[in-house]
Parts: C-alpha cells; sequence; structure tokens
C-alpha cells in the first residue's frame, strides 16, 4: 500500500466513511508512524480497543512521540495490552523529561524482547461495544 493509500484510509476511517479499514492491520501499523499526530493518536486508541498484541512494538515507539496525547495513550495501551503486575507501567510517566522517558522506553524494550513468545500467543482482546 502507497503512502497516500494510507493517509487516506486512515482520514475515511477517521470520519467512519470506510467500515472495512479498521480490520487491516497493515493500515494501522502504518497509521502508527503517521506526520499527523491525529492519525498516530487514532492508531493507538484502535490499539487499545482491539487489544491487538502485535501492535506492542508500535506502540512502545510511541512512547518517544512529539506528542503528550499520544504518549499518555500509548502508555496506557500498553498497560492494559501487557497486564503487568506490580509496576505496570515499567516506570513510564508520559510527562517525564526525554532522557527520562528513554530509560523507561528501553525497560518496555527489554520487556518485549522477554516476552515477544507469550504477547504472539496471544489473543486479541476485543473491547465490547
Amino acid at each position: 500500500m502507497k503512502r497516500w493509500q494510507v493517509k487516506f484510509c486512515a482520514a475515511l476511517c477517521l470520519l467512519g466513511g470506510l467500515g472495512g479499514c479498521q480490520s487491516d492491520r497493515s493500515g494501522l501499523y502504518a497509521r502508527f508512524q503517521d506526520e499527523n499526530p491525529s492519525v498516530r493518536l487514532e492508531a493507538v486508541r484502535e490499539a487499545g480497543r482491539t487489544g491487538d498484541p502485535a501492535a506492542v512494538s508500535y506502540l512502545i515507539d510511541r512512547l518517544t512521540d512529539s506528542e503528550d496525547d499520544v504518549r499518555f495513550f500509548a502508555i496506557l495501551t500498553l498497560e492494559r495490552i501487557a497486564d503487568l503486575p506490580g509496576d505496570r507501567r515499567l516506570g513510564y510517566r508520559y510527562y517525564d523529561p526525554p532522557a527520562r522517558r528513554a530509560e523507561a522506553v528501553e525497560r518496555w524494550r527489554k520487556w518485549l524482547a522477554d516476552n515477544h513468545a507469550k504477547l504472539a500467543s496471544a489473543p486479541s482482546r476485543r473491547e465490547e461495544p
């Protein structure tokens, strides 16, 4: 899918005009990296609604996003999908200075490396309407 097609699909999804778009996982993953923060935020929210374990690496990347809102919803979504005991955010706070956030993101990347197989076999948890 070309970049303009991904943006077009994302715009239609946000406007509610393309019913099948939400089931297009490759479109979801492309939207995590869109230039528009609103598109990235909607991708994070969709991952939260579907509980998609395959989205975890993209969510971890969004913890370094330039936008506070994207970082905030990314950590909430990770918390939900990862279902960690104890410190459910691995010390991550979306409002911390960049250096402190970077340390926590590295903890998340290590957690993902250690739990990749478990996540790969986990089913998505769809949110009921």
